[in-house]
């Protein structure tokens, strides 16, 4: 159904204020059209775009067989300009009619592409909508002193004059040029003509060269845009394709709507085309939408800097760290360097900075003081943001869909305001919102539109911000629905067992953030496509979380690299799809399976942390990525603040008097150790290194070494199955030598 109306016996004199003045009542009126011949002679319907669907039915439902200025009119819904002709020697005679204007309507948007000249000697050209009283000479006069042509005819068919020239190539270029000039208030029209022949082959060759561009490029511009379409409707149309990198729709900040025109990349280029074919003609937001293969954005190259301080090398490793900025993921998300944090504390404490980094007392220990004064500011910015309805968790999602509109900016000076960071981000683009703590360490700017947040973006990030490089990151896609996801968590945490296990069945009901395991599948038929292989695991379908075939580009074509990737919801369900699909057949060829050391969905920081507190019976942590110059008593000073430990082990390395980077701390409690956990595993550093904390395993016990070492070895003997086959006839056929 499309948002799109035609509507039929309209009277000759109605216009387009008309129309949309009696269909404006009932809904947001985009387009109208009313179709008229050559000689401006209203053809008695016309074209109405309407914003949606449902407006389209409501104005439909509302005037159909209703009067406009005395004439009954009939409002149907209007074909896509795509129609085939099977469908319109179906309908009625005005139902061709109808088919043809919107086809024509297309015709005229692909007319203002530049086109390649077909393969024909003989050149003709038509002129119309000339004066009256014009001959043959007149347009020879019109045309100029250098035009000449082979032959001119004057015709009318259907009440339309028009002139038939025959030229060569020059002379076509010439009387081309006049196309579109105005003579004694009419516009003349200068139109080559070609025969079927002719065209069918351009239209062939052009169709196979927009084909290689969209598969070159991934790219597709849009036009015809309805003013009201905005970016996320643009993406939710063409996302049913394919993955989508980027949609950039232009914006005119003096209306507050589109420039009738924007870009959709997809991340792979065949999707790009699938969108083309399924969508070009097609009606959005009543309006034929246009598309066309887009050109590569072009890319900046460092320039050489004018001034003597920095050098052409300097300036390309700038340009190069800008580049990479744009990456998803870069740095954990409250992030607060230790000069920062020393501000940030002599600001707060109202002591000068030189007495936060240094002691008159040997026992305390000043990189201690600030990893425990880093914890208390990003444990405060938390709160803050969760009390504004910022979803923390979300960020911790590295392979997690990323927001175009929404920036995380972090390593601000201490004391900056919402009005500094108005004034740096708004030179150009406006911000829809902004949320910042009071320590103005860390906030979230929100954009308008998406162009706007990438302009700001690769003009703000690792710039030089009051003496601070300003680290910037695209926000997860749903930072903003912490409302949601805390209750949510609420009523997982209400339903207990219910929400954790499920008799009936071995998955759990609520693994949608489990941690994943991906099977690699290799030996498959070139043939093979996603569909395919997903069917010949038809009876672990529920425990497939993806399908993946491995493709390249060859000759303009995506074809298959014989080898795939299946990403199940559990490393047990990825165990029990290997040993029953192990070897087996699948479109003549046996398929070889073996865990990948691929990412998963996963988040490596869900996976480290993701135990429920239900299920721990330990009070012992694991710290890693502890600093070489660290000693232990520093390590027991900053674990004692969260309670009473039991024992802090730091291992040694054999040949020197230096640990080997990381300890188990025990506490007597385990209230102790999860408030511990909490508040050190966000984002505290020590000497400028991160700690990575995770709870430390339990005794293994013989029982589970048993069952662990029977899995292994159960895998691996299938894996060999396939090398120690023999063909029973072959065997026997062998001369065996004597001993």
């Amino acid at each position: 159904m499309s948002s799109k109306l035609i509507v039929k016996n309209i009277p000759q004199s109605a216009t387009e204020a008309d129309l949309r003045g009696a269909f404006e009542k009932f809904g947001t009126v985009t387009n109208v059209q009313v179709k008229r011949h050559s000689n401006g002679v209203s053809r008695r319907f016309a074209f109405i775009g309407l914003n949606s669907v449902e407006e389209a039915e409501t104005c439909l439902t509302k005037l159909n067989k209703t009067y406009i200025k005395g004439s009954r009119v009939d409002v149907e819904y209007a074909r896509s300009a795509t129609a085939t002709n099977t469908d319109i020697k179906h309908g009625t005679s005005t139902d061709a009619a109808v088919n043809k204007s919107a086809s024509e309507d297309l015709a005229f948007l692909k007319s203002k592409v530049e086109k390649s000249e077909p393969p024909e000697e003989v050149l003709k050209v038509k002129v119309l909508n000339f004066p009256d009283h014009w001959n043959k000479q007149d347009v020879i006069l019109f045309l100029g002193k250098d035009f000449s042509c082979l032959k001119i005819a004057f015709t009318q068919k259907l009440d339309i004059p028009k002139f038939i020239l025959t030229v060569d190539k020059k002379n076509l270029d010439i009387a081309l040029k006049k196309n579109g000039e105005q003579v004694e208030g009419k516009e003349l029209k200068v139109v080559q003509l070609r025969s079927k022949k002719a065209q069918i082959e351009l239209e062939a060759q052009n169709k196979q060269k927009t084909e290689d561009e969209i598969i070159d490029t991934g790219r597709l511009f849009l036009r015809n845009l309805a003013y009201t379409a905005t970016e996320e409707e643009v993406t939710k149309v063409f996302e049913e394709f394919g993955e989508i990198v980027e949609t950039n729709i232009p914006i005119d900040y003096d209306t507050s709507k589109n420039m009738g025109f924007g870009f959709v990349t997809f991340l792979f280029p065949e999707k790009a085309l699938r969108a083309y074919m399924a969508l070009n003609g097609t009606s959005l937001h009543g309006r034929t939408l246009h598309i066309l293969p887009g050109k590569d954005p072009p890319t900046k190259k460092a320039s050489v800097p004018s001034d003597a301080k920095k050098t052409s090398y300097q300036k390309q490793k700038e340009e190069e760290v800008k580049t990479l900025s744009t990456h998803s993921y870069n740095w954990n998300t409250l992030f607060i360097g230790s000069n920062t944090v020393a501000d940030a504390l002599s600001s707060k404490y109202g002591v000068r900075k030189q007495d936060v980094l240094s002691s008159n007392s040997k026992k305390e220990s000043i990189p201690v003081r600030i990893a425990l004064g880093e914890t208390k500011l990003v444990t405060e910015t938390k709160q803050f943001l969760l009390d504004h309805g910022v979803n923390l968790d979300a960020f911790s999602q590295a392979a997690g869909k990323r927001s175009k509109t929404v920036i995380l900016a972090k390593n601000l000076p201490v004391g900056t305001s919402e009005k500094d960071l108005r004034d740096l981000f708004t030179k150009q683009s406006p911000i829809e919102s902004i949320v910042l703590p009071p320590s103005g360490l860390t906030a979230l700017v929100k954009f308008r539109t998406q162009n706007d947040a990438k302009q700001a973006f690769l003009r703000l990030a690792y710039t030089n911000y009051k003496g601070a490089p300003l680290y910037l990151e695209w926000a997860p896609l749903d930072c903003f629905n912490a409302q949601n996801t805390n209750s949510k968590q609420q009523l997982n945490h209400e339903a207990g067992d219910d929400c954790n296990t499920n008799e009936d069945s071995k998955e759990p009901d609520c693994d949608d953030n489990s941690p994943s395991a991906v099977v690699f599948v290799k030996n498959l038929n070139f043939n093979t496509d996603e569909s395919t292989l997903k069917e010949a695991f038809a009876n672990f379908q529920p425990q497939i979380r993806s399908v993946v075939i491995a493709r390249s580009k060859q000759d303009s074509v995506m074809l298959s690299r014989g080898y795939g990737f299946i990403e199940f919801k559990s490393n047990e369900a990825a165990l029990e799809a290997m040993k029953a699909m192990q070897f087996k057949d699948v479109e003549g060829h046996k398929i070889e399976l073996k865990l990948s050391n691929r990412q998963t969905l996963a988040p490596k920081s869900q996976r480290r942390t993701q135990t429920d507190d239900s299920e721990l019976s330990t009070c012992k942590i694991l710290v890693k990525n502890i600093p070489f110059e660290v000693q232990k008593k520093e390590l027991q000073q900053l674990f004692a603040t969260f309670g009473q430990v039991k024992f802090l082990r730091l291992p040694m390395k054999m040949a020197s008097n230096s640990h080997r980077g990381f300890c188990f701390v025990e506490y007597h409690s385990l209230a102790e150790a999860k408030k511990a956990f909490a508040s050190l595993s966000q984002s505290t550093h020590l000497l400028g290194r991160r700690l990575v904390l995770e709870w430390a395993k339990d005794v293994e016990s013989v029982d589970d070494m048993r069952k662990r070492t029977a899995e292994k070895f159960e895998l691996g003997q299938q894996q060999s199955s396939k090398r120690t086959k023999f063909d029973d006839n072959s065997l026997l056929q062998q001369d065996f030598l004597p001993f």
